[in-house]
């Protein structure tokens, strides 16, 4: 696993996928907390793998990476 973490700004880009995300979700019938769907926001914008103990909150976003930290195989 890497030994290395950035902490990533929220910013208007992060935003606008993030309410693109909430849309997509509502639409299908999903719900998703505000903050996972800033998360989720964020990876998707900084083409990142999104690593997680929670992924059945991040399972259902289209187009982001996400893995289980406690998962061996993740990274």
């Amino acid at each position: 696993m890497a030994n290395e973490s950035e902490i990533l700004p929220l910013n208007l880009i992060t935003m606008d996928i993030a309410s693109d995300i909430y849309v997509d979700l509502r639409t299908r019938g999903f719900l998703v907390a505000p903050m996972d769907l800033l998360i989720a926001g964020s990876a998707i914008e900084h083409d990142s793998l999104l690593i997680t103990a929670n992924v059945c909150h991040f399972q259902n976003i289209a187009g982001l990476q996400s893995g289980n930290w406690a998962d061996e195989n993740v990274i």
